[in-house]
């Protein structure tokens, strides 16, 4: 006699413990590949449970302090108005800010990138609720006619409500991690405007200061040019009143330096401000 045949149990608990063989040799492994990534576990729970490493900015040593800080005819007290321009006390180049201000299309440009950023980091953070939300409502209205002669005569009244929503968890901080990704480029749009804005009041000023600079200088050449011409007139009228003529070749050669000087400032102007400056009288 077999021992199967002596026991008959015996084949049947055989059998029965494989499953459990099977489940403790599954469990093993799930226990062993969690502590394989139990470095993984702790850094997913440290970064408050969002997928990969926290954005830690890039070390830059910047000085304490300004290399002029020690200068006591600065100010080292944070600026009370921004408007800097001001301090030339000039109505036009306060006009030309504010226009420059208000118009420019960079500008503007840099301005709407910061409401696009804004939409999309807005789109971004909905995907934290539920994705997907349906309302559904139905209503019908049903009469039977009495000239069919049914015994269920009369009228019927259905109503169907009903709300369907689907959600995906962000378990792994997934979405958590585009909304801040989103968020580091709206603070990124709103420094391009900043510095599209300090550029364009910079270029404004500067140029302005640069035509005023070059109608000075015109200025000045031609009182120089009047000078020189005052001086050609006394010296041919000393010629005419005495016998031996004085040449004044070498006194009309400084006037139309200063003539083609005075004009070469007013092209050069011309082509810095773009502003069509036209040539001075005296060069025409």
């Amino acid at each position: 006699m077999t021992p199967s045949e002596r026991n008959p149990g015996l084949s049947g608990r055989t059998g029965g413990s494989e499953p459990a063989h099977r489940r403790t040799f599954v469990a093993a492994l799930l226990l062993a590949a969690l502590l394989a990534n139990g470095c993984g576990l702790a850094q997913w729970w440290h970064d408050g449970f969002k997928v990969g490493p926290n954005y830690t900015p890039p070390p830059a040593p910047v000085a304490e302090s300004w290399i002029e800080s020690g200068d006591r005819h600065l100010a080292n007290s944070p600026a009370l108005d921004c408007g800097w321009w001001t301090a030339f006390r000039d109505p036009v180049l306060d006009q030309l800010i504010d226009a420059a201000y208000h118009e420019n299309l960079n500008l503007q440009i840099a301005g709407t990138r910061i409401l696009e950023a804004r939409a999309e980091r807005n789109i971004a953070a909905g995907d934290l609720f539920p994705q997907t939300q349906n309302a559904l409502a139905d209503y019908a209205h049903a009469q039977v006619s009495k000239n069919l002669g049914l015994p269920l005569g009369g009228t019927f009244d259905t109503w169907a409500t009903g709300f369907n929503a689907s959600w995906e968890l962000d378990f792994w901080g997934r979405f958590r991690r585009t909304v801040e990704a989103n968020n580091a480029t709206v603070d990124a749009s709103v420094e391009g405007y900043r510095d599209a804005l300090v550029m364009l009041l910079a270029e404004v000023a500067t140029n302005y200061v640069q035509m005023r600079t070059f109608e000075q200088r015109i200025a000045y050449s031609r009182r120089n040019a009047d000078i020189q011409r005052g001086s050609l007139r006394l010296a041919e009228q000393r010629s005419n009143k005495e016998a031996a003529p004085i040449s004044t070749c070498g006194r009309r050669a400084p006037i139309y330096c200063k003539r083609s000087r005075c004009c070469r400032r007013s092209k050069r102007a011309a082509g810095r401000q773009a502003i069509g400056w036209p040539c001075c009288e005296e060069c025409r």
